[in-house]
């Protein structure tokens, strides 16, 4: 009798796992789909037009590449559907003639240059040796839409040096997102591949593991995580503030 029971008990654990294993396979699919196409995400504000990028280096360990994944940020942005990018060199041109404190003053450096929205991204964690490492905050000053989401701005530069955020409501980001990128995480290893794949990497050298094993590779697929992830939240962000409340 208790012979029976294991049976169908390590059965039934058996099934679940194989179940689970097929619905994160289907979970899983659009994700692939995406990689695999090079699809870029669009922009859901009409009036965000001309933008320019910026990125603030606010880790601890080693210094930032920041030419390199400004080059990787501008590359990425340009992809998305309904964008005008800048060239780096105009935005660092005027912060470096003008009197701004980033990133407390993106939204009067983005008024000052005619922007309709500045990308600010601050990196908390950078390391670039052995397995590479990511932390970033990218955030969007603009006029051209409202603050849309509530955001904890101390989260966006958790674990990196002390900057000075902007106070004042309208002198706030109108959103953010943040994440590490970890490339021992397995999650994110799985992510790189199909982004790897995606980029014809089996074509070229050592394959997927050259957006590993090279950091200015490593930092493109971050830069396209990241702008995947702040135009996903700011879709549904204006989406659901678009919807009509009560009998509106």
């Amino acid at each position: 009798m208790k012979k029976s029971t294991v049976f169908i008990i390590a059965a039934a654990l058996l099934f679940m796992a194989a179940g689970c294993a097929r619905y994160r396979q289907w979970q899983d699919r659009d994700i692939r789909r995406r990689y695999a196409d090079n699809v870029y995400p669009d922009n859901p504000v009409p009036g965000l037009r001309t933008v320019g990028i910026l990125v603030l280096d606010a880790a601890y360990r080693y210094p930032v590449d920041t030419v390199e994944l400004t080059s990787a940020l501008h590359t990425q942005l340009q992809q998305v559907t309904g964008l005008q990018v800048v060239p780096p060199g105009a935005v660092l041109e005027a912060l470096q003639t003008g009197e701004y404190l980033m990133p407390r003053d993106g939204m009067r450096l983005a008024d000052d240059l005619g922007l309709d929205g500045l990308f600010v991204a601050i990196v908390t964690q950078y390391d670039p040796y052995g397995e590479p490492v990511v932390g970033m905050g990218l955030t969007l000053f603009s006029r051209a839409t409202p603050t849309i989401a509530r955001m904890d701005l101390d989260r966006v530069i958790q674990g990196g040096r002390d900057l000075h955020m902007p106070t004042e409501q309208g002198a706030k980001p109108v959103t953010a997102v943040f994440a590490v990128y970890d490339s021992c995480q397995q999650n994110v290893r799985q992510r790189l591949k199909w982004f790897a794949d995606g980029q014809t990497a089996g074509e070229i050298g050592m394959g997927w593991e050259r957006y590993l094993r090279t950091m200015p590779n490593y930092m493109r697929f971050v830069s396209y995580e990241i702008v995947w992830s702040l135009f996903v939240r700011l879709q549904y962000d204006v989406g659901v503030r678009r919807e009509p409340v009560g009998d509106e």
